[in-house]
């Protein structure tokens, strides 16, 4: 169980697990007070470190699934995953060779919010992504922050879907059935790779802390431009120094981060 730590601080702080099947691979990024990382968060966090950074070039399974029913024209983009709902079952599924297929409530749980994508969808400029009608939903408030990010910084000028299922595989199925995501490297021009098998193998399973998952602040500074983010960990911790419950030496690894 072994959990690497390589983003230690900043506004969002991030490790990984390799080397576990993916329902020991989330159970240890609880005990690491983590949990899975998604892909917005995960290219804000690319953002962070910068394009050569560890998280930058190389890619790992993130919280989202892709969504396939048979017969149907489109797949989707689940950010309501689950396999990370039902993680030991779906891993014993591949482990046995079988996709992991869904009964009906959680299709339907699947399905919700869900990212409707046609099978012939085409790759998309970067400093374009903000405008086109899938990816600009799948990054939400980021997407033109990080399209503009990897068309200059990175040098990435356009990306996409990588590996999508074969409709006539699809189609030879009994039920709809889910893969997990792969946040493709820098390298790899940062694309979602939609049929990522083997939960039962060692791949790589990213996190995010949870005393690092921000909310957005209500203030900021007069003079400084720069947000300033405080976990819920974080105000407890201001709340109790300021009734005198705690020592303000308290404030200290709150401080560091900034």
């Amino acid at each position: 169980m072994t959990f690497t730590l390589d983003v230690p601080k900043g506004r969002i702080k991030s490790g990984f697990v390799e080397g576990e099947a993916f329902d020991d691979a989330l159970e240890t990024l609880e005990s690491n007070n983590s949990k899975i990382i998604a892909v917005p968060k995960f290219a804000k966090l690319r953002m962070q470190e910068g394009k050569n950074s560890y998280c930058s070039q190389n890619g790992a399974r993130t919280s989202e699934d892709f969504l396939y029913r048979p017969g149907d024209n489109f797949f989707y983009w689940s950010s309501n995953s689950q396999i990370n709902k039902n993680a030991k079952v779906a891993t014993s599924f591949h482990r046995n060779g079988n996709e992991f297929y869904l009964n009906e409530e959680q299709e339907t749980e699947a399905l919700k919010g869900a990212i409707k994508i046609p099978f012939d969808y085409k790759r998309v400029p970067t400093n374009e992504l903000h405008n086109d009608k899938i990816f600009s939903q799948i990054y939400g408030k980021i997407a033109k922050e990080y399209g503009l990010w990897l068309f200059e910084e990175a040098e990435i000028k356009d990306t996409g879907f990588w590996n999508i299922l074969n409709k006539d595989y699809i189609n030879k199925q009994t039920k709809p059935f889910v893969r997990k995501n792969w946040f493709r490297s820098l390298s790899s021009d940062s694309g979602l790779f939609s049929n990522y098998w083997d939960l039962d193998g060692g791949y790589r399973v990213r996190g995010v802390c949870e005393d690092a998952i921000a909310s957005e602040p209500k203030r900021i500074a007069y003079g400084n431009s720069q947000k300033i983010f405080y976990s819920k960990k974080d105000i407890e911790t201001i709340k109790k120094v300021r009734a005198g419950s705690l020592a303000l030496k308290s404030l200290d690894k709150i401080i560091e981060r900034f």
